[in-house]
């Protein structure tokens, strides 16, 4: 994409084909951006897909319907899993296949807590309320001798991760 961007901006090409005009963005807001700049080059976008004009008024009217229409359906697939994976939360289900921190799978495919991880989150869930950075935690981790179940060190990420995981389903309390 940036090099095509690059293509259309230096007036190299005539016309950027795709193979499904939501497979350039379902965004209405960055197909606008893109079609105006397109427009400004005189460069056309053509879908090999659906039959589309950009040249004409009628051509950019009909793509931007069809962003919209993308977008709509990208955010309602989201809304959609959401509310699954929020309804097999409430059921007692797992929503991955890993385990969260402070649990281990049985061999029946069932979650069974483990006091050595929840240690850790209880750590985490400390340094957290007493305002310490992601950063800082995962320090206070280091010099506790913990490391994550892969045996790293922990980092900013595998902390804000554990931690926002665990205050969902509820093993750790928040302020």
């Amino acid at each position: 994409m940036v090099r095509a961007l690059e293509m259309v901006n230096h007036r190299q090409v005539e016309a950027v084909l795709v193979a499904k005009l939501d497979r350039i963005t379902r965004s209405v807001r960055d197909l606008s951006d893109l079609l105006d700049r397109f427009a400004a080059r005189k460069v056309a976008l053509v879908s090999a897909s659906e039959s589309l004009n950009t040249e004409t008024a009628s051509g950019r009217m009909v793509v931007r319907m069809l962003a919209v229409i993308a977008e709509w359906e990208r955010e309602a697939i989201g809304e959609r899993t959401r509310d699954a994976l929020t309804a097999k939360r409430a059921r007692g289900e797992r929503t991955s296949r890993h385990a969260p921190l402070g649990f281990r799978l049985t061999t029946a495919g069932t979650l069974q807590p483990d006091e050595a991880e929840r240690d850790q989150l209880r750590v985490i869930a400390e340094c957290r309320a007493a305002g310490y950075p992601w950063t800082g935690i995962a320090r206070e981790l280091a010099k506790l001798g913990y490391v994550t179940r892969s045996g790293r060190p922990w980092t900013l990420w595998n902390v804000r991760s554990a931690y926002t995981t665990a205050a969902r389903i509820g093993t750790v309390r928040t302020a």
